[in-house]
């Protein structure tokens, strides 16, 4: 699998605070917040195992540059 970057990390890489931040900027709130983060951070053990396809990501600087409303959340 490959994934290029350019607004924002891949779900696939993101953390549980980086995915909760970033879906209620897009006015996510609630239990569909907690269902959404879930989701998002399960597709994660696709990449986990024995069996797991290659993953790559090219992620741009801007990405990385772009910082979210909870810097605490960004450094993790």
């Amino acid at each position: 699998m490959w994934h290029f970057a350019v607004s924002v990390l891949p779900g696939l890489l993101q953390t549980p605070g980086y995915a909760r931040e970033l879906l209620a900027a897009g006015g996510l709130k609630g239990e569909e917040l907690e269902q959404q983060v879930e989701e998002r951070i399960g597709r994660r053990e696709l990449l986990e195992g024995a069996e797991t396809p290659p993953f790559r990501s090219i992620i741009s600087e801007a990405v990385l540059r772009a910082p979210l409303p909870d810097a605490r959340e960004w450094r993790k």
